[in-house]
């Protein structure tokens, strides 16, 4: 069986990136990976930063995914979320029948405090169970 990952921050134009294992071997070894992004956004409103999920080339969701706040942010708040969503597999990847359905989705919000204007920051870890990790750290300037 084939398994395939998406991951998408929204706002911020990251690439989307995708993965195949068989799920034997990788779920032996824990990689742990970082990321870094930068943002923009609206003084007063709650945005979406990331989705993602890990699903079969079925649109199935496959156990084992979860995320945590690592590092709340100074000046609003983070929330993880279950959701459902359309994935952004790329033409040709044998997923990308997906993405004309909504598969689950996990999904991180950012609300800046009321009133607030300026720098934030926060950190988050998504985990897959193929064993890899990956340490999101989000720069936010609430305007």
């Amino acid at each position: 069986m084939q398994f395939w990952y998406f991951s998408a921050f929204v706002l911020v134009a990251l690439a989307t990136s995708s993965c195949v294992t068989d799920g034997l071997s990788s779920a032996r070894r824990t990689n742990l990976s970082a990321a870094q992004a930068s943002i923009s956004v609206a003084a007063g409103r709650t945005t979406r930063i990331d989705q993602y999920s890990f699903i079969t080339s079925q649109c199935t969701e496959v156990p084992g995914v979860s995320s945590r706040v690592t590092r709340r942010a100074d000046y609003g708040t983070v929330s993880i979320q279950r959701g459902r969503d359309y994935s952004p597999f790329p033409a040709g990847n044998s997923s990308a029948r997906c993405n004309s359905q909504r598969v689950p989705v996990w999904v991180v919000l950012y609300s800046p405090a009321r009133g607030y204007a300026g720098s934030d920051s926060f950190s988050y870890r998504k985990t897959f169970p193929d064993g890899r990790a990956i340490d999101v750290d989000v720069n936010v300037d609430v305007r």
